[in-house]
């Protein structure tokens, strides 16, 4: 009844948030799924933090490259893919509880290629877990462009169907150190024909990590 979700984490360098992140993954009220990490060549302890999780969880799943950058990792990561559904989730941000439970029902019910949700900044506040259907907005392929503004621009902040993905040969360029996700976001858009954006904010995005790429 509940299919399996595919959550994909790089990470690098992140030891000092990697267990908030892994904690509000595991802790999720929605528990169907499949946990990917893969460590960029860390030269912290971030793989040993993620080894730990993978031998008390086991839905956790962790692997090792040598540093490729973001886009080689998130690849990997796909590689690995075994649910019906994808998020990706960065290694220095975290989720609320609900956001899967909640997210889900919707995509269950509706069966869009892309579910994209908001994000906040502001540790302290709280999402709600319901969302309110009178506030879903639907799009279709004739309106990419005001589904694409309404969206961050990112991977993180949405789910995608796994066969959508797998269908349109999506992947992140890895010749580009920068917006590699903004491309590969683009991409799932124009290719989708139907998008749902929800309004509740369930991610949580660090600003204050010295070490992000952004």
């Amino acid at each position: 009844m509940f299919p399996l979700v595919s959550i994909l984490v790089p990470a690098y360098n992140v030891a000092q948030y990697l267990h908030k992140c892994l904690d509000s993954i595991v802790n999720q009220t929605y528990q169907q799924l499949q946990v990917v990490v893969v460590d960029d060549g860390s030269s912290d302890n971030s793989l040993s933090i993620v080894k730990d999780y993978a031998a008390k969880y086991p839905f956790v799943e962790v692997y090792h490259q040598e540093n490729a950058g973001v886009a080689a990792a998130r690849n990997n990561l796909l590689s690995h893919v075994k649910g019906d559904y994808i998020l990706f989730v960065d290694s220095d941000d975290w989720l609320d509880e609900y956001a899967y439970s909640s997210c889900m029902d919707i995509v269950l019910k509706e069966k869009p290629e892309v579910l994209f949700f908001g994000y906040r900044t502001d540790a302290s506040a709280k999402a709600s877990p319901y969302i309110d259907e009178s506030s879903i907005k639907f799009h279709s392929r004739n309106d990419i462009k005001t589904a694409y503004d309404e969206t961050n621009p990112t991977v993180w902040d949405k789910i995608f169907d796994r066969q959508f993905i797998m269908r349109n040969g999506l992947l992140f360029k890895e010749d580009i150190t920068l917006a590699e996700d903004h491309i590969f976001n683009l991409m799932a858009f124009a290719n989708a024909d139907k998008i749902i954006g929800v309004p509740n904010k369930f991610y949580y995005y660090r600003e204050d990590n010295p070490g992000s790429i952004v």
